[in-house]
């Protein structure tokens, strides 16, 4: 919900805490498809004329822009702390997409925001491999039932585990033939 008058910063133990909305109108193209097949039909009934692709262009412009204030708005929001003290920007997002995102949109109220990603010594993959490989994970985090393994290869495919033992010998089976933890 909006708050009227509401601060664009939330301040808190020495973060700044943002939000930036993204509203998009949904309109599904099967809508638009049918109202225009309609639209050329009558025409040509009624005219007795074939529409050709131009015309149709056009017809198909005027039912967007008729459609689109009835259409339904997606509303996403992503978060962000601050942190000017390290120069650090922690954004939720679960998408480098949607992080750069929130960054562009800052970047353009700031006018400039030079920032790269954290760089890391050791791949996230290979540590999530090592804890599924070993049954523990460390930093007092735990393991549970869920993973995304993925072969290494260009085409590799894709094994996805809810509600699975991940010490079981067939995880381990994935993990002995080349196959890495994504998530």
């Amino acid at each position: 919900e909006e708050v009227p008058d509401a601060p664009l910063v939330h301040v808190s133990q020495d973060f700044f805490l943002i939000s930036a909305r993204k509203e998009e109108r949904i309109l599904p193209g099967s809508v638009v498809r049918d109202a225009l097949k309609e639209k050329v039909d009558e025409i040509e009934a009624q005219q007795m004329r074939k529409v050709y692709k131009k015309e149709k262009e056009q017809i198909k412009d005027e039912i967007v822009q008729a459609f689109l204030p009835r259409a339904f708005i997606r509303r996403q929001t992503t978060y962000a702390a601050i942190d000017p003290k390290q120069g650090w920007i922690l954004v939720d997002a679960s998408s480098a997409k949607r992080a750069e995102d929130l960054l562009s949109t800052l970047r353009d109220a700031l006018g400039s925001l030079p920032v790269r990603p954290l760089g890391v010594k050791q791949a996230p993959m290979a540590t999530f491999t090592d804890w599924v490989k070993a049954g523990d994970a460390t930093h007092g985090l735990y393991i549970l039932d869920e993973c995304e393994l993925r072969d290494a290869g260009e085409d590799g495919g894709v094994v996805r585990c809810k509600g699975q033992d991940l010490t079981s010998e067939e995880i381990q089976n994935h993990l002995g033939a080349g196959k890495l933890v994504t998530k």
